[in-house]
């Protein structure tokens, strides 16, 4: 039963891995939607559980190797598992909010002329339009960028370039209450708000006015620690296999070469017992010969 068990596991597995090939095909060929809604839900379902059925059908060992073999897969079924909790409930929009310090009077004229308003520009933002489901996400705070600095690289001269080296973002964020805190952020370096953990992604001119407008990145990631608990036992199995693996070797080796000691002992003591020149003695036949 268990080893029938685990042959349809490893075929389910095999099915579900040819699956996930195909959808990621067809996303990559511009198809939208493949890695949305319930089917991919179902898919990565059958995919963890399979997984997790292949594994502990394996009668369970103590040695380092087996110990960083359960590690290993265990951390990829978390992964699998937290990747899947994130497509059921995560949130990842983004939004081009404007640097307050480049809208100009000028550039504050213009809008005005074309018939919008500068200060809605440079109020406080707590919603935003998911441009993949069309949907408009509210926060529980305002944000605004009130400042942005942009530093570049220099040539022998000691003169700028046109090449970017940092990009530096003020945030000024608004609670319900009206109370407000500034944040400093930076390209790789993210920084947590109301539940959302914000990157700073570019920064471009706006194509009508020209003031400049800096992409953020808003996701909410309740599993994001199991993420990372996955990857770290991920990473642990694997040392612990590659460390079993050559522990093994070694003692394999060793074992052997202390087998042919033993065995290379034994015949020299074997050989040392007889005396040089001799041939052993036949058995004497019983009742002698005639007299």
């Amino acid at each position: 039963m268990q080893k029938t068990l685990a042959v349809i596991s490893y075929l389910v597995l095999a099915a579900v891995t040819a699956v996930l090939l195909v959808m990621t095909i067809l996303q990559s060929a511009g198809v939208t939607g493949v890695f949305s809604g319930m089917p991919i839900i179902a898919v990565f379902s059958v995919f963890v559980l399979s997984l997790a059925v292949s594994l502990f059908m394996f009668n369970p060992k103590l040695s380092v190797y087996h110990i960083g073999f359960y590690l290993l897969h265990a951390g990829i079924v978390i992964f699998l598992v937290s990747g899947l909790i994130y497509t059921v409930s995560g949130q990842s929009v983004s939004a081009a909010p404007p640097n307050i310090e480049s809208i100009t009077p000028t550039i504050a004229y213009q809008i005005k002329q074309q018939g919008g308003d500068a200060g809605e520009l440079t109020d406080f933002y707590n919603r935003i339009g998911n441009s993949s489901t069309g949907e408009t996400v509210s926060f529980d705070f305002g944000f605004r960028i009130p400042a942005f600095k942009t530093e570049y690289y220099e040539d022998e001269n000691g003169n700028p370039t046109s090449n970017v080296k940092h990009y530096e973002a003020t945030l000024e964020f608004r609670a319900s209450d009206g109370s407000t805190e500034t944040e400093t952020l930076t390209v790789n370096h993210p920084i947590y708000h109301g539940g959302y953990k914000i990157y700073l992604m570019s920064a471009q001119e706006n194509s009508t006015y020209g003031y400049q407008e800096v992409t953020l990145l808003f996701k909410k990631d309740k599993t994001e620690f199991l993420s990372d608990a996955g990857i770290v036992l991920t990473v642990i199995g694997t040392f612990l296999m590659c460390f079993g693996k050559a522990r093994d070797k070694a003692r394999d080796k060793t074992k052997d070469g202390q087998d042919k000691k033993d065995k290379k002992e034994k015949d020299k003591k074997k050989t040392a017992g007889k005396a040089p020149g001799t041939k052993p003695q036949k058995a004497a036949v019983k009742g002698g010969g005639a007299a």
